[in-house]
């Protein structure tokens, strides 16, 4: 996944960063740390169900504004986007036509 620079800024500026200290950190450093927080604490905004053949799986969007990703159980993570409706909008092309339900929204 690329993640950008106003990504990074996006993660650093939400609420999931501040204990962390980017203070003194390289460039490379400041992404990885945010990278691993957006990928292990970013909540859930948007979640739906798809269907395959071996039954139906998860599909959640998740982030905070301004950096986004998707996960879909048994495929690889899509991301980051810069908005919610790009990742479902990527979502929605890769699995639109298995979805079971139209998904809801659930950040605040």
């Amino acid at each position: 996944m690329d993640f950008s620079k106003a990504q990074i800024q996006a993660v650093f500026s939400s609420s999931l960063a501040q204990s962390s200290n980017q203070k003194g950190l390289t460039e490379d450093e400041q992404h990885d740390l945010a990278w691993e927080i957006f990928m292990d604490y970013a909540p859930t905004a948007w979640q739906t169900e798809a269907e395959m053949d071996k039954g139906a799986f998860g599909i959640l969007a998740r982030g905070v504004p301004g950096a986004y990703f998707y996960q879909a159980m048994e495929f690889d993570d899509d991301g980051a986007f810069d908005t919610l409706g790009e990742a479902i909008a990527a979502e929605t092309l890769r699995f639109g036509e298995l979805f079971i339900n139209d998904g809801c929204k659930t950040e605040g």
